[in-house]
């Protein structure tokens, strides 16, 4: 097994535990008021659904100043298996811990999650352990207004790219094979990409280009505590198109010759469920898309074509107000070009981003506004 052993934590923990099949990864920062819920639920499912296998949780914390690391251990009861570490770099501790136990599945789960239910577990980890997938995204049950990075982003560039009907989720739980653990271990890019732009994408491309089996499976609505999350758009929009772009430069060679669409399976039933009704008001939305304008210009000017540029200008006055989706098609493709021809202006092509997605939004929600949740 090619693991690299960065932290000397890891290996403490296989000396301490020798061996799980499973772990459940959780990595936290200040998450006093949710984390032991979500501790003790997934000791609940682990004992629930996989009671013959040797499970451990391993939690990671950042640094907390509140009292999350207490309220983990305060989660744990009897002879469960829980190892926590008070270091930094929190994913790869975990996959290092998992590699070194010879764990045959990982799952990670936010400590901020309020709707986490046993089955969750249950959910992440049976494709894993007995259908032979490598990474399990989840599918969540949310109001058509949310998510709206992924279904205007990501999912349409992965899509593009790489074939596959997976939709990789931004900041959602997910599941790891064996296989992919020790693959995502032996890259050299996690110091320089991961903190930078986040696991999410960087870890579903890696995945669907180098064809790891992968699945989408429904854990039903999720809710989490908002209090602990910061509201950046423009940092979030720079974390998920840096990623998007950097990992489109190093499978050039992949999506330029790749065959027809390959359809990620489903696992879990959706449910219907009721979601409240939630007015949105797109005008301050549109007014950030006309400030961006006025304040980006001479951004928009290197990395959007003339066309392109002439085309938003245009949006900018459009009355009654639309963004029309070929544009936006047009804006993600020179931007992308501009991340790779200005690698020095890569931040600002990036960030640039926001007043643009945010006038697209706002068209988009228009759009679906009087549309039922199910189309």
């Amino acid at each position: 097994m090619n693991v690299n052993g960065f932290f000397p934590a890891a290996q403490h923990a296989g000396e301490f535990l020798r061996q799980a099949e499973l772990v459940v990864g959780i990595a936290s920062h200040n998450n006093a008021s949710t984390i032991r819920g979500v501790v003790r639920t997934v000791f609940d499912g682990l004992g629930q659904y996989f009671p013959q296998f040797t499970s451990v949780v391993v939690h990671v914390d950042a640094g907390s100043t509140d009292n999350t690391r207490q309220e983990v251990l305060a989660a744990r009861a009897g002879e469960e298996h829980l190892l926590t570490f008070g270091e930094g770099a929190s994913l790869r501790l975990i996959l290092d811990v998992a590699a070194r136990l010879g764990a045959r599945a990982c799952a990670i789960v936010n400590p901020d999650v309020r709707s986490i239910s046993p089955a969750w577990v249950d959910s992440l980890v049976r494709p894993v352990l007995f259908a032979h997938i490598d990474l399990v995204a989840p599918e969540y049950h949310r109001h058509k207004f949310d998510g709206a990075i992924t279904h205007q982003l990501v999912y349409p560039m992965t899509r593009m790219l790489y074939g596959s009907t997976l939709r990789p989720q931004v900041g959602g739980e997910f599941a790891m094979s064996r296989r992919l653990i020790e693959r995502l271990l032996s890259r050299p890019d996690w110091e320089e990409h991961v903190p930078e732009y986040g696991p999410d994408i960087w870890i579903a491309t890696i995945a669907l280009a180098e064809k790891f089996a992968v699945c989408q499976s429904f854990l039903g609505q999720r809710a989490h505590d908002a209090q602990g999350r910061r509201n950046d758009l423009v940092g979030t929009l720079r974390r998920v198109t840096g990623s998007l772009f950097t990992m489109m430069l190093e499978w050039e060679r992949i999506w330029q010759c790749r065959s027809g669409p390959r359809a990620a399976p489903h696992f879990g039933c959706p449910m219907e469920m009721s979601v409240e009704p939630r007015p949105v008001d797109v005008e301050p939305m549109i007014a950030a898309f006309r400030q961006g304008a006025r304040d980006l210009e001479d951004v928009w000017r290197i990395a959007l074509s003339r066309t392109t540029l002439g085309a938003v200008r245009k949006t900018v006055n459009s009355n009654p107000f639309e963004f029309r989706d070929d544009l936006w098609v047009r804006v993600i493709f020179d931007l992308a070009c501009a991340f790779k021809d200005h690698p020095w202006r890569r931040e600002h092509v990036t960030s640039s981003l926001a007043p643009l997605y945010m006038g697209r939004l706002a068209s988009f929600l228009r759009e679906i506004e009087a549309m039922p949740a199910e189309e």
